[in-house]
């Protein structure tokens, strides 16, 4: 593989290109998807692709081959592609290697599971016990090697694996939970307790009344927690701040969010998300974005870092730089403590069709899904629905009073795409609104 990427920066600079990646990703997947308590559909595929990212005379074109045997026919594409393009003012170049990169490790268990359908029904079978009648959910594997090599003096690889489920239960129509579990080792995977979650959350959440509006203290599930970290994290990319949508514009240096407040941006953690280089070649590192509140950098590569008069940080996406894993740090209280601490509110689960009514100012509202629970005197008392979560999401973090001990690792198809790592987020004075969707 690191053949291959080697080969197409060669060709491409034969071809006149000046700054080339080639980067080749090998990855073998296996999904399980399941309804009704039965698995319907068991797949596994192999997927090769080379990406190219190259320029001429300041002139940037990206493509990506997945037929090795057309590289060299679109290689010549590509090149009359750049030819023909504009300049691009904002290009300031790729990073020069070489780099010194740490050892990195996988999970040799995941690359040779054989009946991963055993976590499927663990998950099922652990819902029904706490109550649920009828689950869905997936279970997605991926192993994956890559390579990248440029035309500055980079060439190096790597090999990531990592496990994932998803597991949605109900014990009423109107009565759900959902519950993940996502690693890159077995070890730290637990199909069991996730299946507890749902199941436990969905009996909850049974014969629930139309929620009120208002002004309330709310506990956040790390599985809602990790969505507001990863809409926040999203605008403290460089390429958000310089386009006008992000919250964060001028912004370094000052308040952002509660003073208990840090994340990290760490692509170096051994979560889902750990990566040996960004997409530049540059070693991933640990970037404290928001630290007691402060916010301390966006997340840049070489292009942005040089427009921003700053260093990368070694999150490149090529156009637009990206976190690979967050961090929200823990706090001290358990979670028994938060709902204590919460006293009279709401503690929500989970969330859904998160919309930004402007980017810039954060103004934002997202409805919160499955279980949602009423709290008196830090009990949980009832069940509610068709209420929305209206609110900014800077004056959101703001309001965060407490955190908990423990941590979960986050990722799922539909709001947290970027694996967070994220306690109990406890806030109060959230504004809730109605919603009839």
């Amino acid at each position: 593989m690191l053949d291959i990427s080697k080969s197409v920066v060669k060709k491409a600079q034969k071809l006149g290109a000046e700054d080339v990646i080639a980067q080749t990703i090998h990855s073998v997947n296996e999904q399980i998807r399941f309804s009704q308590n039965e698995i319907d559909i068991a797949k596994k595929w192999n997927n090769t692709s080379v990406g190219v990212f190259l320029t001429y005379k300041k002139r940037v074109v990206a493509t990506e081959i997945k037929n090795i045997d057309e590289i060299d026919a679109t290689l010549e594409t590509t090149m009359s592609f750049a030819r023909a393009s504009r300049e691009n003012p904002d290009f300031g170049g790729i990073a020069q290697g070489p780099f010194k990169y740490r050892r990195t490790s996988y999970d040799k268990k995941i690359v040779g599971l054989e009946n991963p359908h055993k976590f499927v029904f663990e998950a099922i079978d652990a819902a029904l016990k706490e109550g649920a009648r009828e689950t869905a959910g997936i279970l997605y594997l991926t192993n994956m090697e890559s390579a990248i090599a440029t035309s500055t003096n980079v060439a190096t690889e790597d090999r990531m694996c990592g496990i994932e489920l998803s597991i949605r239960a109900f014990s009423e129509e109107e009565a759900s939970g959902h519950g993940v579990t996502v690693s890159s080792n077995l070890r730290g995977f637990t199909p069991k307790k996730a299946g507890q979650k749902a199941g436990r959350n969905s009996v909850l959440a049974r014969n629930p009344k139309l929620g009120e509006e208002g002004k309330f203290n709310v506990i956040f599930d790390p599985m809602f927690a990790g969505s507001l970290v990863n809409n926040a994290m999203d605008m403290t990319s460089a390429f958000s701040v310089d386009t006008n949508l992000s919250m964060y514009v001028d912004c370094i240096g000052k308040p952002v969010a509660s003073a208990i407040v840090s994340i990290y941006e760490d692509g170096t953690h051994d979560a889902l998300g750990r990566r040996k280089y960004d997409d530049e070649g540059v070693p991933t590192q640990r970037n404290a974005v928001i630290e007691k509140g402060i916010l301390k950098t966006y997340l840049h590569n070489t292009s942005t870092a040089k427009k921003f008069k700053t260093k990368t940080t070694a999150n490149a996406g090529l156009v637009q730089p990206q976190a690979f894993n967050l961090i929200l740090e823990s706090g001290g209280m358990s979670e028994e403590e938060i709902f204590e601490e919460c006293k009279n509110g709401l503690y929500l689960t989970n969330t859904w069709y998160t919309r930004f009514q402007n980017f810039r100012t954060g103004d934002f509202s997202t409805i919160p899904r499955d279980a949602i629970l009423k709290v008196e005197n830090g009990e949980i008392a009832g069940s509610l629905k068709n209420i929305r979560v209206s609110e900014n999401l800077m004056e959101l973090f703001k309001k965060i009073r407490a955190l908990g001990k423990e941590q979960q690792q986050i990722k799922w198809w539909g709001e947290t795409y970027v694996p967070t790592i994220v306690p109990f987020v406890y806030a109060e004075g959230i504004n809730i609104t109605r919603s009839t969707e």
